[in-house]
């Protein structure tokens, strides 16, 4: 018999860190190559929000050391009800690769796969978020290559808390 979920109230903030945790368990295991020659293929490097800026003369080498990574950042949100709100998250996804033979853009949605399966096979997140479809995914045609990026879509349902009645306060 399948035991139903209990769905608590949340927040975005919280939704955001939720989803980057799994994420990480998602993706822990995959390994990608990276823009130095010698170093080993590496795991995804989960990050919230933004990139953080590059510093100084060293710029465009920090930021190249950062491939591959996953940003999470919320996008938007909407409260329509007193119950509920409706927040869409991105999932941004770069990756890196010097082979044009189709490898840069098949890193990324392989790993946009990964992550949109595994979403869909379990769609309520830490007992509280309940991922709505449709799921997106853009993989934009201007690449910077040798990075590639593609942003996956996501919705959210945050129960709201309730609200109280004047005699209840």
């Amino acid at each position: 018999m399948h035991n139903p979920v209990t769905v608590t109230a949340g927040t975005e903030v919280e939704l955001c860190r939720a989803l980057r945790e799994r994420i990480a368990h998602i993706v822990k295991d995959y390994r990608l190559q990276t823009d130095r020659k010698h170093e080993a293929p590496r795991t995804f490097r989960i990050i919230n929000g933004w990139l953080p800026p590059a510093r100084g003369a060293a710029r465009d080498q920090d930021r190249q050391s950062e491939a591959p990574f996953i940003i999470v950042r919320p996008a938007k949100g909407k409260t329509e009800s007193s119950d509920q709100t409706r927040v869409t998250a991105q999932i941004i996804i770069q990756t890196y690769s010097e082979d044009f033979d189709g490898t840069g853009h098949e890193y990324l949605l392989s790993a946009m796969a990964r992550i949109k399966n595994d979403l869909l096979r379990a769609p309520i997140l830490d007992r509280r978020y309940q991922l709505e479809m449709p799921i997106e995914w853009e993989l934009f045609e201007d690449q910077p290559a040798p990075f590639w990026q593609l942003v996956l879509v996501t919705a959210w349902i945050i129960p709201t808390p309730q609200a109280l009645q004047e005699e209840e306060l």
